[in-house]
């Protein structure tokens, strides 16, 4: 994900959207997909309560959606967008909620 996220945009060349924005939908879909997973890691695999597990994926999640965005400045090519930040914070709140209609919906989820 960072690679694709931090690796220099291509100069050269039209750009294809298929809609307007998308780039904003794909930043919220990438870190729905990274809180989900790492949320079910903590789940399964790292024993800690659940509203810890909560707060460390959001934390790390907000921090690395900041991160990307500061080294994407000073990458070729690239350029920092609050629009990307707030589209990856979207995607993180996303994946916290769906997690939790996961836990509900499926027991096997739930402790």
């Amino acid at each position: 994900m960072f690679y694709g996220l931090l690796t220099p945009g291509n100069p050269i060349g039209p750009r294809y959207h298929l809609f307007p924005e998308e780039d904003k939908v794909i930043h919220a879909g990438l870190f729905f997909v990274e809180t989900v997973l790492t949320l079910l890691v903590f789940k399964f695999e790292i024993p800690v309560r659940r509203s810890w597990s909560l707060f460390i994926v959001a934390f790390v999640g907000v921090f690395s959606a900041g991160a990307t965005e500061l080294i994407q400045s000073q990458v070729a090519y690239r350029q920092a967008d609050w629009s990307d930040f707030f589209s990856d914070l979207v995607g993180i709140l996303l994946g916290i909620i769906f997690f939790q209609y996961l836990e509900k919906r499926n027991k096997s989820l739930t402790d």
